[in-house]
């Protein structure tokens, strides 16, 4: 979080997923998947951290082994 500049960030809000080889299809059980997975078009490596209600306006787009992919409208669905 340091690098990326976003400061301190509730993880209640915050979904991991870790794969030794993380793909589209492994982010299906992700909250509210169904409503900004079609937007994302590919995922390599072996995990993704999906942050909810978070605004990122910083300009770095990759710092260690991370890797900034985009930001994504959702819907809240039940």
């Amino acid at each position: 979080m340091e690098k990326f500049g976003t400061g301190k960030y509730d993880t209640d809000f915050q979904e991991v997923f870790f794969e030794e080889y993380l793909s589209k299809d492994d982010l299906l059980e992700a909250s509210y998947a169904g409503t900004f997975l079609n937007k994302i078009d590919n995922i390599s490596g072996n995990s993704v951290i999906l942050l909810y209600d978070f605004c990122f306006t910083g300009q770095v787009c990759e710092a260690g082994n991370f890797r900034f992919i985009g930001t994504f409208d959702y819907a809240k669905t039940n």
